[in-house]
């Protein structure tokens, strides 16, 4: 897209050389004929050419002024507009960033100037940037983060080349984010710094004068406003851990497959199980997966245990696609490891889904169960799985909320965790949360493994105590 405007800006010097060449010459003729205009029409020569020039270098500047410039270009700008971000692209990145600084407790003024959770990057938000996130988090009801988001762009470098927003179009929206607070006497402040601004604007004097009013009668009730924050779910990862006795093991199994080559394994809970296992993807598989699939993701949808259907919403912002394990060789190697790995069969689980998750790019605290009560004889998800398919600079864990317990992405590894507990029921301890990613773009692909169907890989303990469970490792 880049190459084509330079390509037509090049067509405009060109065609602006031209028109230069063809005045300069124009003038000299001029020049020539008003040192004694008597003399110079009476020479023949002179007088054709005048005419000549009257008649037809005229009418050839008009064709040349209306013929259009870089037409293949302009055409080959609208043939790619189709790929280009749409509107709901543009909305979701700015809901993503006022995730970020809500999740994480940023200040919005260090997020607008590249400080992002201690980390300073050689970027920073223009006045434009600051005002289109405040439109947004205010058409959201978000109306804290706009107020937070107008006012560093009150305090961001504004460009000659870029006039708009004006310091009255940031004033008044401030104001009326301030009056969604109930903050009225700030906001006549602000409309009285945008008529500062904008001193005849009659729609700002309308509005001072409305304000005035209600704060003398006492009119205007503070409205119910939403309230958009987020408890520390430990996504930062500085808080400690519940479980007790985590530790670090080379893992088999009991497999003769991993026999020879046990997987590294932090086990981090017994009770629930949850493990993350290192090295189970190479990068090359991981970028496979990733390069195979990027082009075939859409929005994800999630599962309402409550009403049994799965819709696109926005507290789950990704995009996903399945991944059969009959695909290819590379998913049926991962298919057999988690096999060997899981002690489970795998011919009883769902497909793999790829997700990306990219700028603020979060799943809000859920459970991977699919009843709201248990029935045995119906089928559910006995445990997860989640395959990293790459580093995530900042932010992006996994969080189990009610064990305090942050899992960051590591390419190459993969995060165990039980949906049902040892007896089959529910295992809420594994609640969890997809954190905001601040920095990078985090690729993971999720295996769900089904209760029944596993009567033979993972009988049901005797006794339904947690110590006997399939895996064994407490004896390891």
């Amino acid at each position: 897209m880049v190459s084509h405007l330079e390509a037509y800006i090049e067509q405009l010097e060109v065609k602006k050389a031209n028109i230069l060449t063809g005045i300069e010459m124009m003038n000299k003729f001029q020049n020539e004929a008003w040192t004694n205009v008597t003399d110079f029409v009476a020479n023949p020569l002179n007088s054709f050419a005048l005419i000549r020039h009257m008649q037809s270098d005229w009418a050839y500047w008009q064709l040349y002024m209306e013929e259009p410039v870089g037409e293949d270009h302009m055409k080959s700008i609208r043939d790619n507009l189709d790929s280009l971000p749409t509107d709901v692209d543009l909305r979701d990145a700015a809901m993503g960033i006022t995730l970020i600084h809500d999740y994480y407790h940023l200040d919005v003024k260090d997020v607008a100037r590249g400080l992002l959770a201690g980390v300073q990057y050689n970027a920073t938000f223009s006045v434009s940037d600051c005002f289109w996130i405040a439109k947004n988090a205010y058409e959201n009801g978000h109306f804290k983060g706009a107020e937070q988001w107008l006012l560093a762009a009150l305090q961001a470098n504004k460009s000659e080349e870029d006039p708009e927003p004006t310091e009255a179009n940031i004033y008044e929206k401030l104001a009326e984010a301030r009056l969604a607070l109930g903050m009225r006497a700030e906001a006549l402040k602000d409309l009285e710094a945008a008529l500062d601004w904008a001193p005849t604007n009659a729609r700002l004097l309308q509005k001072k004068q409305e304000l005035r009013v209600d704060l003398l009668m006492n009119t205007t009730q503070s409205p119910e406003v939403m309230d958009f924050r987020h408890e520390d779910m430990c996504c930062s990862g500085l808080c400690s851990p519940r479980v007790k006795n985590m530790f670090c093991i080379y893992y088999d199994a009991g497999s003769p497959y991993l026999l020879l080559a046990p997987v590294k394994t932090e086990l981090y809970s017994l009770d629930p199980y949850v493990a993350l296992y290192h090295d189970v993807i190479s990068p090359n598989d991981a970028s496979f997966i990733r390069e195979t699939h990027k082009l075939l993701l859409t929005p994800s949808d999630s599962y309402d245990v409550f009403t049994n259907t799965s819709s696109v919403s926005d507290y789950r912002t990704a995009k996903s696609v399945w991944y059969d394990p009959e695909q290819d060789e590379v998913i049926q190697r991962i298919e057999h490891l988690v096999g060997e790995l899981t002690h489970t069969d795998t011919n009883a689980s769902e497909i793999y889904q790829i997700i990306n998750y990219g700028i603020g790019g979060h799943f809000i605290r859920h459970v991977d169960y699919r009843q709201v009560k248990r029935v045995f004889s119906e089928p559910d998800r006995l445990a997860t799985m989640i395959f990293y398919l790459s580093d995530v600079p900042q932010g992006g864990a996994t969080l189990f909320g009610k064990l305090d317990l942050a899992v960051f992405p590591k390419l190459g590894s993969a995060l165990m965790f039980h949906v049902l507990n040892s007896t089959g029921d529910f295992e809420d301890k594994t609640e969890h949360t997809g954190c905001p990613v601040i920095v990078g773009s985090k690729w993971i692909m999720n295996k769900w493994i089904q209760y029944l169907g596993q009567e033979f890989k993972r009988p049901c303990p005797v006794g339904g105590d947690h110590k006997n469970i399939a895996y064994e490792v407490q004896d390891l």
